[in-house]
Order: C-alpha cells, then sequence, then structure tokens
C-alpha cells in the first residue's frame, strides 16, 4: 500500500563550521509548534553522535511522540568533519512531524517514513542555514525489504531476544548494543509489539547512547562499551549476551509467536499480524493473541483430538475487534484440516471422535455449523467399513436441516437395505432392533419402511448379516 503522508519538517544541525549554526533547528516549516521546537532540539543529535562502523548503515533514525499529540520520524546523517580542531563528524538531522492517527494507516511503523525519507533523499545535508520549509508530501509505501528477519535472527539469539522483548514491555529504558545493522534490528524489534503500543514507545537506532535523549529503546554499536559504563547506577538496562543469560524471563505465548516469525524471516507476515488496533495490549490480551496465532500455525502438527477440542473451546469463546478476526481464522484453519483428515482417515481411527462431534451439534447453532461436514465425513467413513455401524451411529444425528447431512443418513439406509437384502438372516436380531429405532425416528420414511420390510423376513439367529 502506497499513500501520500504530509507533514512538517524540520532541520536540525550540529555543525560548528564557517557559517557558526551550533545545535539548533536551521529550518522549519510554519505549522511547527513552540513546544515541538523545544522537544526536537532536546532529543535531536549532537556532534558526533552517530555510531560509527565500516560497512553498516551511513545513517540513524529515531522516532518519539511530541507533547502536542503529534510524533517526529527523524533521519540522521554524517554532514563532514568537525571543523573546530575538536575531531570527530557533524550530524545533520531532518525531522517530520504529523499527527499519529496517520502512523495507523502504515501498521503503526515509523521505518516505512523513514525509508520514504531515504527515497525522497532527505538525508542529504542541506548546509544553508535560515529559511521556511514547506509542507511536505511523502510517498510511503507499507512494505517489508525482504531479508530483514533472517539478518535480525543471525544477530539476536533467541535467549537475548526473549530478554528484550520482556524488557521492552516494562516501563525503563533499553539498550540493545549489535554489530552493524542497528536499523533493521530496531524494526524488528518494533514489529515484535503490538500495534498500538508502537506509537508510544520512542526509540533511536544507529546514535551513541546519551541520557539526555531519553529514548525507551536505543539499538546501536556500543564500541569499547563505552554506553555500558555510562549507565552505571542510572535506570537503564543493557541487553547484551552475558545479561540475557542471567535473565530468565517467561516465556510467554507471545514471545514464541514472533520468535517463530523471526527464525523463519517471516517479517513481512509478522508485520501484518502485528500492526493490528488490538484494544488489549497489555499481558493478557497479548497472550490471548498469542496462544490463537500459535495455534493457527501449529495446526498441521496438532493431533486430531488436540485441534478439535482446540476448535470448539475457541467456538464457546468470542472475542470483540480485530481477534475476533484471528479466532475466526483460526477455526477456519482448523476446520479445512480436519475435514482434510476425516476425508482420508478409516472409522476405526477416527470412530472415538463421534460422541463429541455429536454433542457439538447440539450446543447451538455455530458449533453444529462447524461439526456438520465432519459428521457427514464420519459417517462416510463408518459407511465404508460396516453399514449396521454406520445406521447405529446415524441414529444420533439432527439430519434434517442439513441436505447434505440428510443425503449421507438417506445413503446409510440404502446401503444398509441393499446388505440386508442380500443377507439369510439376523443374528442376535440386530437388524430387526436397529429398524425399530429407525421406524420410532422416522416412521413415514420409505427407506425405512422398506428395511422393516426386509428385517421381517429375516431369521433372528440363522444365516449372517
Amino acid at each position: 500500500m502506497t499513500a501520500v503522508l504530509h507533514c512538517d519538517q524540520a532541520i536540525f544541525t550540529s555543525l560548528r563550521g564557517p557559517m557558526g549554526e551550533g545545535y539548533r533547528i536551521v529550518a522549519a516549516s510554519r505549522g511547527l509548534r513552540s513546544e515541538e521546537k523545544q522537544a526536537i532540539t532536546k532529543l535531536s543529535p549532537s556532534h558526533d553522535a552517530l555510531c560509527w562502523q565500516p560497512g553498516a548503515s551511513s545513517f540513524a533514525a529515531a522516532y518519539y511522540p511530541l507533547p502536542s499529540g503529534r510524533v517526529c520520524v527523524a533521519l540522521s546523517c554524517h554532514a563532514g568533519a568537525e571543523h573546530t580542531g575538536r575531531g570527530g563528524h557533524r550530524v545533520y538531522t531532518h525531522n517530520v512531524i504529523f499527527e499519529e492517527a496517520e502512523l495507523a494507516a502504515w501498521g503503526y511503523n515509523p521505518f516505512h517514513v523513514v525509508r520514504s525519507m531515504i527515497a525522497a533523499d532527505l538525508g542529504t545535508p542541506q548546509l544553508s542555514s535560515g529559511g521556511t520549509l514547506g509542507e511536505l508530501a511523502l510517498n510511503v509505501e507499507a512494505h517489508i525489504p525482504a531479508g530483514i528477519g533472517r539478518a535480525f535472527a543471525l544477530t539476536v539469539e533467541a535467549e537475548r531476544f526473549h530478554c528484550i522483548l520482556d524488557n521492552l514491555f516494562s516501563e525503563r529504558a533499553l539498550i540493545v548494543p549489535v554489530g552493524g545493522n542497528w536499523v533493521e534490528t530496531a524494526e524488528m524489534l518494533l514489529l515484535s509489539l503490538p500495534g498500538p503500543l508502537r506509537s508510544k514507545l520512542s526509540f533511536a537506532a544507529g546514535l551513541r547512547f546519551a541520557l539526555s535523549r531519553s529514548h525507551r529503546l536505543n539499538v546501536l554499536y556500543d564500541e569499547k562499551e563505552t554506553a555500558k559504563a555510562r549507565i552505571v547506577g542510572q535506570p537503564v538496562t543493557y541487553v547484551d549476551t552475558e545479561a540475557a543469560r542471567q535473565s530468565t524471563p517467561a516465556l510467554s505465548a507471545w514471545a514464541t509467536f514472533v520468535q517463530r516469525h523471526l527464525t523463519s524471516g517471516e517479517a513481512e507476515k509478522l508485520a501484518r499480524r502485528t500492526s493490528l488496533a488490538f484494544p488489549d495490549i497489555g499481558p493478557v490480551g497479548r497472550e490471548r493473541v498469542g496462544r490463537l496465532y500459535n495455534a493457527i500455525d501449529t495446526v498441521a502438527q496438532t493431533t486430531t483430538a488436540d485441534l478439535l477440542s482446540t476448535a470448539l473451546r475457541c467456538l464457546s469463546q468470542p472475542e470483540g475487534g480485530v481477534v475476533e478476526g484471528i479466532r475466526r481464522e483460526l477455526l477456519s484453519s482448523a476446520h479445512r484440516e480436519l475435514s482434510m483428515r476425516l476425508a482420508k482417515s478409516p472409522w476405526r481411527e477416527i470412530g472415538f471422535l463421534w460422541p463429541q462431534l455429536i454433542a457439538a451439534a447440539g450446543q447451538g447453532p455455530q458449533p453444529r455449523e462447524f461439526v456438520q461436514l465432519l459428521l457427514v465425513q464420519a459417517l462416510r467413513a463408518a459407511l465404508q467399513e460396516d453399514a449396521l455401524v454406520a445406521a447405529e451411529i446415524a441414529l444420533g444425528i439432527e439430519s434434517e436441516s442439513d441436505p447434505d447431512m440428510r443425503a449421507a443418513v438417506d445413503d446409510v439406509l440404502r446401503r444398509l437395505a441393499a446388505k440386508a437384502h442380500a443377507a439369510t438372516g439376523d443374528p442376535n436380531g440386530r437388524l430387526a432392533n436397529l429398524c425399530e429405532r429407525w421406524r420410532s425416528l422416522r416412521p413415514s420414511c420409505p427407506l425405512v419402511q422398506q428395511l422393516c420390510r426386509l428385517a421381517q423376513t429375516r431369521e433372528p439367529a440363522l444365516g449372517t448379516l
């Protein structure tokens, strides 16, 4: 999906050069408010603030909510060497400012905006100071580049990821040291959170850590562990491999769901699933969604009995909002898998499910609709094995309201009539007893009447049936 984002913009520089710009906003659109300017000035990177590593990203990105209720996405790059003799690199930052509600249209993912800024060449320094910028129109495409998920899985091992995710759901600031792919790592960590939570979480990717910037998530290359030393005694969590091994967060259904997608490189699928407007992003809501997605993704590996139980339990637990759509997806996947299995399984392997299917059919319209096809397939499997068995279990079916079910029952009665016609007796009076039970259920049915006439002509203790 591609759409146009109309936003204000501001250029912040940390350029101590011949023009003497200093640390400030050098150009901004007229729509930028005073409290937004103050926040941008405080949170924009200063001289030599970008991480630097050969072969790594040549820019940094940040996102944060503004006091006005709007949000800011920032793209920073180097702008030449420092001219004052201090050494290091000057920094140029282009900020775009827009309404938080706009973010939902792109899956609550600020990195879609970052990529559109790069495509619009906003990462190229415009060093002339002063002036007023116009409103900016960005073409934003909600697309996850291929390969990001696999790169992340190679960078952040599972044990460390669970520790990071556990900390992201807390209120503490978090530092995640990585090699050179800080921007990709930050995006994948963001996609690991429920969409509505992302719009509230400020982050910086590729910026050296500074307490004054106070972002919640900081993904960076920590050369010589400078950031680790700087946060001693501060309310900031540093999650490297060593810290992850010392931490033992509970393995949640949400974390399991997310990790599976990251390990398999399914970033686009993960983004689609986590970017919904979840009404409950607390622990209970996250676990409910995680369990539903885990059940969907393991349908093919779940035993038939467990899958049926899961589906019937899901039927009894309706959801609200977007979670209802996930519940329906699970029911659809489970029904498709169960139908395929019952269609190709002999009765001796699936007969134990019959009481559960019959019970579900009597629990209301939705359970009955769910099991109708399954009942038909199980009945056909029984018929392939023994017409008498099929006729006995069919007695418990309410078939009048469903044409397919009625046709399946009629087929059972016809097959039983054919078998009775060819038989020479009725051992133990089984056929006669069965016919009486069917006559009480369908007294005017021609097939049942035919069966009863045949049963009357068979000797109870002679021949075979």
